[in-house]
């Protein structure tokens, strides 16, 4: 069994960073300066969310077995 310890403060922090980045994504949408970049970063944002998210359901579902 792997046993992992996520931080509870550095994720916390992670997730503040990301609400961030999307707020001022929604911003320039709603201003109508949506340019491909802003495409590229909600990508870059979505993958980094999902990765967040599968390393702390990997992490509880191996503590759990």
């Amino acid at each position: 069994m792997k046993t992992a310890e996520i931080d509870w403060e550095v994720l916390r922090k992670w997730e503040e960073r990301l609400d961030t980045a999307y707020r001022i994504l929604e911003g320039q949408q709603k201003s109508g300066c949506w340019t491909l970049v802003c495409d590229e970063a909600l990508r870059d944002l979505d993958l980094v969310r999902r990765e967040i998210d599968f390393v702390v359901v990997d992490t509880v579902t191996e503590t759990i077995r």
